[in-house]
């Protein structure tokens, strides 16, 4: 935590935020509760001063992680590991979460993950996609078992994997 959290935050906008997210409790999800208050966090603007969703700690609270590894590159966010099930998946690029453009799902992300340049926010994207109830808490995806993400191959084909499911 910064020693300072309200060094480059208004903090008259963190307490409507934070009194936002607290009028919403009642109708929240336990993940969109959680994001939300990961956002909290990220206000500050601070890369160390946040609320990890994708550890150890995060998992015993529920959140599971698709069984994909991903890579940010120049073009995109690749994966670049599978488990045996989805191993056709492999070096295709993810370009769609449930309805929603990669790029978008990463302004999305950007409210989640404090960065103080691209690259960090770029780093830290490809753990927090892994996450299904991260997505979820953001909207981005269904509250359902399976969600649907979609890649491309390197032929530039479209393939969806519409039953991917959490672990």
């Amino acid at each position: 935590m910064h020693a300072n959290f309200f060094f480059q935050l208004d903090p008259a906008a963190f307490a409507q935020a934070a009194s936002t997210l607290q009028t919403q409790v009642p109708t929240l999800t336990d993940a969109q509760f959680y994001v939300g208050l990961a956002q909290l966090a990220a206000m500050a603007g601070d890369a160390h001063t946040f609320i990890n969703l994708s550890d150890s700690a995060a998992a015993s609270a529920g959140f599971q992680t698709f069984p994909l590894n991903f890579l940010w590159m120049d073009d995109g966010v690749f994966v670049t590991g599978a488990a045996p099930e989805y191993a056709q998946a492999i070096g295709a690029r993810l370009v769609q979460v449930g309805a929603t453009p990669i790029d978008q799902v990463v302004r999305l992300l950007g409210a989640v993950i404090p960065s103080e340049n691209p690259q960090w926010l770029h780093y830290r994207v490809q753990d927090y996609l892994r996450g299904q109830q991260i997505l979820q808490g953001l909207g981005v995806l269904p509250q359902d078992p399976t969600s649907p993400l979609t890649f491309l191959e390197s032929g530039w084909k479209r393939i969806h994997a519409a039953s991917l499911a959490r672990r």
